[in-house]
């Protein structure tokens, strides 16, 4: 009974202790990755590319990624062929340093970081979901409500 008993208050205090150090995730636009392009065939696509820092994979801030990007909705994205919105987890190897000293390698290593991508393509909007975790990952249909 004591050994239960302390096992839920070393429980209580070690989760206490992780929410209050918990931090919120930051997003920066990564606006050097970011393409706006007509190909020669005509399609126009755009990417919009962002870092998150503080990242913990969680619903909560799954959420408050799915508020972000329809609050910041290019006004005109029904009218672009491909539209991309992508989120990947800051790191000493995916930043603003990195892409400027070598682009090629930080690309690769964004392959890795890769959280959560936005696809509007064809007339439909999709969610892209990577569990780091467990390396698995899930398209679902997207909509926000305006």
């Amino acid at each position: 009974m004591i050994f239960q008993f302390k096992f839920v208050l070393l429980f209580i205090i070690c989760h206490g202790f992780y929410s209050c150090q918990r931090q919120n995730i930051i997003i920066e636009k990564f606006d050097i990755a970011n393409k706006n392009e007509i190909l020669t065939d005509n399609h126009h696509y755009i990417t919009e590319e962002y870092l998150i820092k503080n990242w913990i994979n969680n619903i909560e801030n799954e959420q408050i990624i799915d508020s972000f990007v329809c609050s910041n909705l290019l006004h005109d994205y029904k009218s672009v062929d491909s539209y991309f919105i992508s989120f990947y987890k800051y790191s000493p190897k995916v930043n603003f340093d990195s892409y400027k000293y070598s682009k090629k390698l930080c690309e690769l290593e964004m392959v890795d970081a890769f959280i959560l991508g936005y696809e509007f393509r064809k007339g439909r909007f999709n969610k892209v979901k990577r569990n780091l975790n467990i390396d698995i990952t899930q398209f679902t249909k997207f909509a926000c409500n305006f």
